[in-house]
Formats: structure tokens, sequence, C-alpha cells
């Protein structure tokens, strides 16, 4: 009975397997058209030229396999995908280890002119902000520029305006019927715009000419005190209304009229303040204005036998032009 290794081969393979242990000798072996795609041990023969070894069985005993160089003179062809095997080297994308399926046919690659590229697609969305740096240190501080021009009046600003003030001079009035100097100084120019003049019909300075007519916007304010008489002493609680007229081109157009009295007979000094704000309209050309004390004031209250009246202050400001 054989012994389970050994595998028995023809004497004609057997004889070939001796020649082919000899050294310095090369075999050809040409594959016969019956044996195209025949399957040695394990694997097709690749169809290159190329180099295998052939396994003999020499030695029945152990059944150590004895390996030579072989050439094949020529690729193998077979019925098999078209009667062709992929026959690319390694390293070539083509290249797949031959199976026994048939290997599918490598696609064509470019060539040079390649077709031109298509159009760029649209750009994406910007990403979003980053954080803000650090801030950086404060700068030096620049020239100044060179003032604007003056801008125009607005709706309600005033066009031309007037104030007069003389805290030093004081008005004694002794008789009624008195008409007011308004300023012994004058006109100020540095608190006026221009166009008004003070004019002397009835005492010095009495008169105020406005610029020009349309409407205006008064304000005026002014004190009245007097020094109690000694004899005869005014009684306690006895009461005076002195009247202050505003006139307007000689027609009244506001009346200063308050009630006072006698407070103390140890009081040696009465003094008030009255005040207020008009808004007057004239359609002449150049607008006369006065104040006048009318009557009311029992000059024996009055040591000097006098009504003063002082801190005149008046500002005059137009607002619309007729």
């Amino acid at each position: 009975m054989p012994d389970n290794n050994f595998l028995p081969i023809d004497n004609d393979d057997y004889e070939t397997h001796l020649k082919m242990l000899q050294p310095n000798s090369e075999y050809i072996i040409e594959p016969k058209k019956s044996e195209i795609g025949k399957t040695y041990p394990g694997k097709y023969i690749t169809p290159v030229t190329t180099t295998r070894g052939i396994e003999a069985n020499l030695r029945p005993v152990n059944n150590i396999g004895s390996y030579r160089p072989i050439k094949v003179s020529k690729p193998l062809t077979g019925p098999m995908n078209n009667n062709s095997y992929c026959n690319y080297q390694k390293g070539n994308p083509c290249f797949v280890k031959p199976k026994c399926h048939p290997i599918p046919p490598c696609p064509p690659h470019p060539k040079p002119p390649y077709p031109p590229s298509g159009p760029t697609g649209p750009t994406g969305p910007t990403g979003p902000t980053g954080e803000t740096g650090p801030r950086g240190p404060k700068g030096n501080n620049g020239c100044p520029g060179n003032q604007g021009p003056k801008g125009d009046p607005g709706t309600c600003s005033p066009t031309d305006w007037i104030r007069l003030y003389d805290k030093n001079f004081i008005n004694e009035v002794s008789s009624n019927i008195f008409y007011l100097n308004l300023s012994n100084e004058g006109i100020n120019p540095l608190v006026s715009t221009g166009g008004f003049s003070l004019k002397s019909i009835y005492n010095t300075n009495d008169t105020l000419v406005l610029s020009k007519n349309g409407y205006w916007n008064i304000s005026i304010s002014f004190k009245y005190s007097f020094l109690y008489n000694d004899n005869p002493v005014p009684t306690f609680g006895s009461t005076f209304t002195p009247i202050f007229e505003v006139l307007l081109n000689n027609n009244v157009i506001y009346t200063f009229k308050n009630t006072d009295l006698i407070s103390n007979e140890s009081d040696t000094l009465f003094e008030k303040t009255l005040s207020s704000t008009i808004l007057i309209y004239s359609a002449q050309k150049n607008p006369r204005f006065q104040i006048s004390y009318n009557s009311g004031f029992n000059m024996n209250f009055s040591a000097n036998n006098n009504l003063c009246i002082s801190d005149i202050v008046i500002i005059v400001e137009n607002f619309k032009k007729n």
C-alpha cells in the first residue's frame, strides 16, 4: 500500500523531472492547444514571460520537493474574457491578481489635450466674525479744526434782540404819570444785534425804538422801594397799590398792579421786585416801547416823598417779521 504522502506521477513526467535536476539546464515548456487554460497546482500560468517552480515528488518516503526555474516561451490564451487576459504589470492601477473567473477590462485613460474644466461653483457662505482683538493704546489728540460758518437761524430763533440793564441808575418818581428812564448808559453794542435806538420823548431815554415790525418777545424786570417816613410814621397795616404800565406805540398793552401794606413800624425800608414776559405784535415800521408809573402810591409814606425804581432789565427778541 503506498504511503499517504506519496502521489504517483506518470513515467514521462518522472523522467522529465529527473532531467530538470541537472545543473545549468533550462527547459522550454510549450503548452499544447489542448492544455490551454490548464490549472496547475493552485493557480493559472500567468500569460507573460516569467519563471516559476514546478514541484516534483522525487522521494516517496518524506515527499521532499525539488524546484528548478522554467521559462515560458509565450503567453497562454484561452476562451475566457474574450480570448484574452489582462496582462498589466504590478503597480499599474489595472493590475489584478489572476483568479479563476473573468477579469473586467480596464477603462482607457484620457490623453491630452484634456477636456475643459466645468465652471467654478458658487462661493460658500461667509463664516462668523471672529472675536474682537484687544484695544490699542489711546492716540494723541489731533489739532482743532477751524470754526465753521454760522448756521441759519431756526424758525423760533430771534433774528434781532437787545438787552438793557443799568444796575447803577435809579429813577426817583415824585409824581403820577412818570415815564421811566430805561437805561441811563444807553445801548451796549455787545448785547445788541443793531437797529435799535433810545429816544427821549417825556424823559431821558424813556423810549426804546425797535428795529422792525413783527412779533416780539419782551422780558421785563425792575425793583421799587422807599424809606419809611419818620414824621409822620406810616400806620401799621396801611396799604398802597402802585400801578406800572407797559406801552407800545403810546397804547397800554400790559399793567403791573399789586396791593402792598406797611408790614411793621420797626421796618425802615420797603422793597419789592416785579417781573413778567409778554408777547407783542406791531405792524408799524419802528415800534416804540415805554414803561411808566401811573399812580397808586402815597408819597407821604416815603422819607424823601418819592418812589425809587431801580435794576431795570429789558430783553427784547424778534421772532417773526410781519
